[in-house]
Order: structure tokens, then C-alpha cells, then sequence
């Protein structure tokens, strides 16, 4: 098996593992343990944890996978700071806990929120660890490690939780599965970080790692500011059935970008000073990725009925019209995705930086108008801004590298086009044999189009049995 083909088999396992074990330890505490209300409390926490998060790492794990002539002191300068930005936004947490808890009038709050950001903690002594291995592309070792840790980290939560604990079993199960995968990457290395901090390592990262930061606090900021504007001027339970369509469209978006970041960065990275090589394996994953992507969320736009009732029940049939609009947002997440991937190997960490911010400022303003005429014409805006943004990216990557937007597009829209009307045909026959189930509806969802789309694939010639082949494994001297 090549290199690359098995980067991906391992990176897919590791985050679809990761996934299906996160879902059924929800499942399981919330069908027989836990009430809403207790994971209420540490959604109300996430917020901070999340910034809190971002600001430990500082974008310097990015930075260790693009350094090319990465040295040891570059490896203790990251640890070193990554454990002091862990120790004193910990320290602002604690300090802060008692006024968040006020804030939301849930005293609990303060212990909870003190004692889960020990995670932050925790996680710096592991961030160097996991991007070091992932530079090296260890995925199976990551793999290994993200799926033990998960399945001990989760099984202390559900002891606790029918030992009755409520709330504190979620904190100690999250600081359990960080705490078993930090032994894991320890106890699997060969190499160390020690404490230092180095003048010349930190001038070298701090400018790719700082800009990274900052995209990464505005991508949050966006994220979290359409979730404050949807919930201002829209009903709770409109805003509920929003969040439940949007929680099963990031399942493949953010699996499929994880995965792909997992695999890609470093690979490109590793052939950023070797044009011609970094273009061939950035157009050829392209289509990959896109054919993966077009296929899974056209399934899920034609399952979403039958998916809905079967997960949910028909209480939240309503979710259903929203999920089919967001599909082509997580669509078009992941690809736009790609591109900014490709600019952030490179390099290129502050091109990045105002690429991200013009989007999300534009995109903030949309929807803050678009919210004001009704929740469906913002989904639909915020189908139309995701569109806008691809392009904006891979017009972007065409400025910064050899790459024009042309061959970029003849990559990506003949395969949108053909698996739209595909999708299209398909939904006709699921509205006609409707009466017949939502099993049937289900198998047809998944199967014809699946059938379909390879099928006229290789028709059509647009790609042959050696060509999809190709796609996931290059000749054994460009995987090294």
C-alpha cells in the first residue's frame, strides 16, 4: 500500500473512530445518565475553553508541521511557551469563574469551569508530541493512540455517570481522555522537548504562528457570532431544529477536513520548495477530496428525511428543509477548505490571515442583514457566501502559487455538475416511492447514487479505474 493511500486509511479511521466513539458516549449519557441541563452546563463553558484552547496552542503546532529545517531548539521553544500560555489562561479562567458563573446564574459554573480547564494543561504537554508525529505522518500511530485514549477516557465517564456524578463525569471524562492520550504520545516517542525558550526559534515561528492564531480567533469569532445572531432573532426552538440540522451537516465537513489536514498539510509542507511536485499533488487530491465530498453530502441531502426520523423522531421533522440547505454549505466548507490549506503550507501565514478576515467581515454583515428577513433566506445567504468564499480561495492560491483558477475549477465543477443532476434525477424517484418507507427511501439515498456517480465517472472516461487508483497512490519515489 503506498504512503499516501495509507495516510489517508488511517487518518479516516482515526477521525471517523473518533467520531462514532464521541456519539455513542453522548448517546449512552444522555439516553440512561445524564438530563440536558448538565450538558447545558459545560456547553455554556465551551466558549471559553475553546478560546482558551486556541491561545495555548497559538498556531505554533502549524508552525512545527511548515518548518522545513525544524530544530530541537524549535521543538523546546514551542513546548516551553505552549505550557506557559497554558498556565496563565488557566490562571484567567480561575480568576474568571466566579464571574461567568454569576453571568449565567449557574454557580456550579465556577468549579466546573475550574476544573476542566485543567484540560489546557493537560493538552500542552501534548500539542508538540502530536505535531511532530503528525509532520511525520505517524497516522497510525496517532490512530492508535486517539482510539484508546477515547475508548478509557469515555468508559471513566460512564462509570462515573451511573455511580451518579451528573456533571462531573463529563468534566472527568474529557480531562481522562486528554490525560491518556498525552501518556499515549509520551510512552510511544523517541524524542522529548525539554523546557527553554530559544531567541532565534521564537522570532522564526512566532510570525507564521502568530498570524495563524489570529485566523483562527476570527474563524471563531464567526462561528460563534452567527450562532449569537441566529439565537437573537430567531425563537429558541426555530434556533433548536438550526442546530440539530447543523450538527449532523458538520459530521462529514469536519471529518473530511480533518482527515484531509491530517494528510495534507505535512505532504504539502514537505513539497512547498518543489513547485511542479506540490501542484500535481494539490490538483490530484483536489479531485479526490472533491469526489469523496460531492458523493457523501449528496447522500446526506437525500437521506435527510429518513435520517431525521430515524435518529430524532418525527418531533423534529422541521430540521429537515434546513439540513437539505446546509448540505451545499459543508459542501462547499471543505472546498474551500483545500485551498487555504495549500496557503498555509506555503508558508504564506499572513496572506491567510486576510484572506480569512475579508471573508468572515463580509460574511458577519451578510448575515446580520439576511437574519433580519428570516431564517431560511440566511441559510440560503449562507449557502451563497460559502460559494463566494471557495472562489475567493482558489483565486487566492492562483495569486500565491503556480496554480491558475482555471485548472482549478476544470478539477472541481464537472464533478459538481454531474453529481447535482444525479442528485436532482434521484430525489424525483425518492418523492414518488415515498409512500413505500423511509427504509427504501434510506437504501435508494445511499446506493443509486453512489452507483450513479462512479458509474458515469467511468463512462464518460472523466476518470478510469487506474486513474482513481492514481488519485490515492503517486509513484513510490514522490512518497518517499
Amino acid at each position: 500500500m503506498s504512503k499516501i493511500r495509507s495516510n489517508y486509511l488511517w487518518a479516516t479511521i482515526d477521525k471517523v473512530g473518533g467520531i462514532a466513539l464521541a456519539f455513542l458516549f453522548n448517546l449512552v449519557m444522555a439516553r440512561w445518565f445524564l438530563s440536558p441541563r448538565e450538558f447545558g452546563i459545560i456547553g455554556m463553558l465551551q466558549i471559553f475553553i475553546s478560546l482558551g484552547y486556541t491561545t495555548v496552542i497559538a498556531g505554533f503546532g502549524q508552525s512545527l508541521i511548515q518548518t522545513k529545517d525544524l530544530k530541537q531548539a524549535d521543538i523546546n521553544t514551542v513546548f516551553t511557551t505552549n505550557l506557559l500560555l497554558a498556565v496563565i489562561v488557566y490562571a484567567i479562567l480561575y480568576i474568571a469563574a466566579p464571574a461567568i458563573a454569576i453571568f449565567y446564574e449557574e454557580p456550579i459554573l465556577k468549579e466546573v469551569l475550574r476544573v476542566l480547564g485543567i484540560q489546557l494543561i493537560i493538552c500542552s504537554f501534548f500539542i508538540v508530541q502530536y505535531n511532530i508525529a503528525l509532520k511525520e505522518s505517524q497516522l497510525r500511530r496517532l490512530c492508535l493512540i486517539t482510539l484508546i485514549s477515547s475508548t478509557l477516557g469515555y468508559t471513566v465517564g460512564v462509570i462515573l455517570a451511573k455511580n451518579g456524578a451528573g456533571v462531573w463525569s463529563l468534566v472527568v471524562a474529557t480531562l481522562a481522555l486528554y490525560l491518556f492520550q498525552t501518556i499515549g504520545l509520551w510512552l510511544t516517542t523517541k524524542a522529548y522537548p525539554a523546557l527553554g525558550i530559544e531567541k532565534e526559534s521564537f522570532k522564526k515561528l512566532v510570525p507564521y504562528s502568530g498570524f495563524i492564531y489570529l485566523a483562527t480567533i476570527v474563524n471563531q469569532a464567526y462561528t460563534h457570532g452567527l450562532a449569537m445572531i441566529l439565537g437573537k432573532q430567531f425563537s429558541a426552538t426555530t434556533l433548536g431544529y438550526y442546530t440539530q440540522a447543523n450538527k449532523l451537516q458538520m459530521v462529514p465537513s469536519q471529518a473530511i477536513q480533518e482527515v484531509g489536514y491530517q494528510v495534507l498539510f505535512p505532504d504539502f509542507s514537505r513539497y512547498q520548495s518543489s513547485p511542479d511536485i506540490l501542484k500535481e499533488r494539490y490538483r490530484k487530491n483536489f479531485r479526490l477530496l472533491t469526489i469523496l465530498s460531492v458523493l457523501g453530502f449528496s447522500i446526506l441531502f437525500l437521506t435527510a428525511e429518513p435520517l431525521v426520523l430515524l435518529l430524532f423522531t418525527d418531533k423534529w421533522l422541521p430540521s429537515v428543509p434546513m439540513l437539505r440547505i446546509l448540505t451545499p454549505v459543508g459542501l462547499f466548507l471543505v472546498l474551500s477548505f483545500i485551498p487555504t490549506l495549500l496557503i498555509r503550507s506555503v508558508g504564506k501565514a499572513k496572506s491567510y490571515f486576510i484572506l480569512v478576515t475579508i471573508e468572515r467581515v463580509i460574511g458577519i454583515v451578510t448575515l446580520i442583514i439576511l437574519s433580519g428577513i428570516g431564517m431560511y433566506e440566511t441559510l440560503w445567504g449562507l449557502v451563497g457566501l460559502n460559494v463566494a468564499y471557495f472562489l475567493f480561495n482558489i483565486y487566492y492560491v492562483s495569486r500565491l502559487t503556480t496554480i491558475t483558477m482555471k485548472e482549478q475549477l476544470s478539477d472541481v465543477l464537472p464533478i459538481l455538475l454531474l453529481q447535482g443532476g444525479i442528485t436532482f434525477g434521484i430525489n424525483c424517484i425518492i418523492l414518488l416511492i415515498k409512500e413505500y418507507g423511509i427504509i427504501l427511501e434510506l437504501i435508494i439515498g445511499i446506493i443509486l447514487p453512489t452507483i450513479l456517480f462512479g458509474g458515469v465517472l467511468l463512462a464518460m472516461k472523466w476518470i478510469t479505474p487506474t486513474d482513481l487508483n492514481k488519485l490515492i497512490s503517486f509513484h513510490k519515489t514522490e512518497n518517499g
